[in-house]
């Protein structure tokens, strides 16, 4: 099963933009990884200082090794966008539990289900 590593992360306002320029630069060197599945950036739009990079990953062992820890694209990030955050990254893994409704996410359906 897939894991899912969510990073969550809180930047100065005047860094809101370079934040962004640098995480959109590590998603686009992660997605060449072995295994990964998919990288998304995602913004709250109430509050653009805050950030999460949405990972899922087919090989929890290889997310958390050294030689991804250690890819330079890993290391540029966490360098430089260090003197941006207002507060440490907060990182949180979920192992996948079931394939849920695939690609396509149905409310309806969804909630049609519930008992």
């Amino acid at each position: 099963m897939n894991v899912v590593l969510l990073t969550r992360a809180v930047v100065k306002a005047e860094a809101i933009a370079s934040f962004r320029e640098q995480a959109l630069l590590r998603a686009d060197e992660v997605r060449k990884e072995p295994f990964c599945v998919s990288i998304e950036l995602y913004q709250e739009p109430e509050q653009p200082e805050k950030f999460t990079l949405y990972e899922i990953w087919s090989d929890k062992e290889y997310l958390f090794s050294e030689s991804h820890q250690t890819a330079p694209h890993m290391k540029r990030f966490f360098f430089n966008t260090r003197e941006m955050l207002a507060k440490s990254f907060q990182m949180q893994t979920l192992n996948a539990i079931g394939s849920g409704f695939g690609n396509r996410l149905d409310l309806r359906r969804m909630f049609s289900r519930a008992v």
